[in-house]
């Protein structure tokens, strides 16, 4: 029902933005995701870095307000020290590749930068959990088919149509099946208005 209601959010959005829009843009956009997941059931865990791609599109309301929708192919993940029954030692590395699709509003602020600030529905494409003490990894199955996050970047658009970003994506939904964790990242790169 969750997803139903997201996904409706989402084509709901994007049909507002399309039929309100006085000029739409469309661009392509990569970096480097820097990604961790809090949990209960760590004792410790360290970032992990990944990379970024995709398109946009940015569809403009207003003077300074406009609606940007991405899809994207994000890499998040983990370094970690699990509780085993009461007892820290085992050390894992996870892996989780989404399709992220933010739906972002974006505020020109001054000049040529912008804030952005939205949901991101993140569907789940593949999942990877491996022990290298143990030279043990294990397939998928473990991590929850969807979650939703939000988001808060900035940005700087040059003259040419390259510009650079910087966001913030927290977890709103718990990222693993079997126990409560959530995914954040902190993202920077580069893109291009076609």
């Amino acid at each position: 029902m969750k997803k139903l209601i997201l996904l409706t959010l989402l084509f709901s959005t994007i049909s507002l933005a399309v039929k309100a829009q006085k000029r739409s843009t469309f661009g392509v956009k990569g970096g480097i995701n820097v990604s961790n997941i809090s949990s209960d059931a760590f004792y410790e865990s360290s970032s992990k870095a990944g990379i970024y791609l995709g398109g946009l599109a940015e569809f403009s309301i207003g003077q300074k307000f406009s609606i940007q929708t991405e899809l994207l192919y994000s890499s998040y993940g983990a370094n970690a020290g699990e509780w085993i029954t009461g007892l820290s030692g085992l050390n894992s590395e996870y892996t989780l590749d989404y399709i992220q699709i933010p739906i972002l509003a974006k505020f020109d602020i001054y000049r040529n930068v912008s804030l952005e600030l939205g949901p991101s529905i993140n569907l789940l494409i593949k999942d990877k959990v491996e022990y290298p003490s143990n030279n043990f990894t294990t397939g998928s199955d473990f991590a929850n088919k969807a979650e939703l996050s939000g988001i808060l970047g900035i940005s700087y658009m040059f003259k040419n149509g390259l510009f650079i970003n910087a966001r913030y994506n927290q977890g709103l939904t718990d990222n693993i099946s079997f126990f409560s964790g959530k995914n954040y990242s902190f993202q920077m790169g580069l893109g291009f208005m076609l």
